[in-house]
């Protein structure tokens, strides 16, 4: 336990789960807790997102539990959450990464800038893992004061969430946490620098030395080839 769970009035640290939910469903059935349907889904969802339907950071646990909560959850239910409506802005971000990014080698980044939901991070470095050739995705996000980090790696013995903290956490602007192949933070934008230009600057900083970190080249190059002009007449 770190010097924060230690302050806490309860904490629970170790086992093997890949998921918040897991250790969730555990606690309710340690009580004799059966929930009912609304929970269970949410329970259920939790585990099947943060372990990618049980193919990353995936413990006996997490299947125990996964497999407990079937039969208590709305699947139409998890349907449409897995499939759903979405909105334009979803596009333009969807549009504006696949121009942003750059690859370092096997490792891609991409900065988003301002998002409408810090969601959209997480969810932009998991699409990074899936160019061919990339190890590492790093991607960051702009959300109503703070900046959102996350960090996807192909081989959770790299532990990843050790390389944001080692990173981070001398600014002392927020807090970092995950597994070996994922991690994720948030950090207070005002803590970075007294106004716009300065906190530019710690930002580049703080990627460009993430990127070295996981071994990227320093130079980059764009996923996109640039649109070729077109030809004088």
């Amino acid at each position: 336990a770190r010097p924060e769970s230690e302050q806490a009035a309860f904490h629970d640290v170790g086992g093997d789960a890949g998921a918040t939910s897991t250790l969730l469903t555990n606690y309710l059935r340690a009580a004799g807790v059966t929930p009912r349907p609304p929970v269970a889904t949410a329970l259920f969802y939790g585990i099947k997102s943060d372990t990618r339907d049980l193919g990353r950071e995936v413990g006996p646990w997490d299947v125990e539990a996964y497999r407990w909560l079937i039969p208590l959850t709305d699947m139409p239910l998890i349907s449409s959450i897995e499939h759903p409506q979405l909105p334009r802005a979803y596009f333009d971000v969807l549009a504006r990464s696949l121009r942003n990014v750059r690859l370092h080698g096997n490792v891609a980044v991409l900065d988003l800038g301002k998002v409408y939901v810090p969601e959209l991070v997480p969810e932009m470095a998991d699409k990074l893992m899936t160019v061919e050739g990339v190890k590492w995705a790093l991607c960051a996000g702009e959300f109503e004061g703070h900046v959102y980090l996350s960090v996807r790696v192909g081989d959770k013995r790299m532990r990843s969430v050790n390389i944001l903290r080692d990173r981070l956490d001398p600014l002392n602007a927020g807090s970092a946490g995950g597994h070996g192949s994922m991690a994720g933070a948030r950090l207070e934008i005002k803590k970075l620098g007294k106004n716009p230009a300065e906190r530019a600057k710690v930002r580049r900083r703080i990627m460009g030395e993430l990127v070295e970190d996981m071994g990227g080249t320093v130079d980059g190059e764009p996923l996109l080839a640039p649109p070729r002009k077109p030809a004088a007449e």
